[in-house]
């Protein structure tokens, strides 16, 4: 059951941000994991992941990205 519970959460954070979730690179000569995640909280549900050296930051935005 709790399987089932967490795939549909899931789902339903799927569908909602994919229609209001902004990202933004920030630059950097090597990405460090927790200063990323401290930068990109900042925002409104937001979320960092070094990728490639860049930190990644995903959060909520009011308008949908055009």
């Amino acid at each position: 059951m709790k399987t089932a519970y967490n795939l549909s959460s899931l789902l339903i954070l799927l569908v909602l941000s994919s229609e209001h979730t902004c990202q933004e690179a920030i630059g950097s000569s090597k990405c460090d994991s927790q200063r990323c995640t401290q930068e990109c909280y900042k925002e409104a549900r937001g979320a960092g992941e070094c990728r490639n050296n860049i930190c990644i930051c995903t959060y909520y935005c009011k308008q949908p990205p055009e």
